[in-house]
């Protein structure tokens, strides 16, 4: 089971988060620490110095790599809403195809 956590910035998601993996005993990941971890940039510094298509490339990217995590609650930046339909109908798609 993985949850997608997607909201405005500010709106609680890495809060909320942090308390539903805990109360369904499932790892937590904040993809705005991933990002800062791995890039070493904020994401409003970022977008703010290299733009919308540059930060829409690496979040795509990041969340493509959550695809093979389970048991997982998974706080999105506020930008990523389109991205993570795309992701979770995939998963349908493919669950559908193998008879789940």
């Amino acid at each position: 089971m993985k949850y997608y956590l997607i909201g405005y910035m500010y709106s609680g998601k890495s809060t909320f988060g942090r308390q539903l993996a805990a109360e369904k005993g499932m790892d937590f990941l904040d993809l705005d620490r991933v990002f800062e971890e791995r890039y070493h940039y904020t994401v409003p510094r970022f977008f703010a110095q290299f733009g919308e298509p540059a930060f829409r490339k690496l979040e795509t990217q990041m969340l493509h790599d959550t695809a093979p995590l389970d048991n997982v609650v998974i706080a999105t930046p506020s930008y990523t809403c389109r991205c993570v339909w795309k992701i979770c109908f995939s998963a349908l798609c493919a669950a559908a195809i193998r008879g789940r």
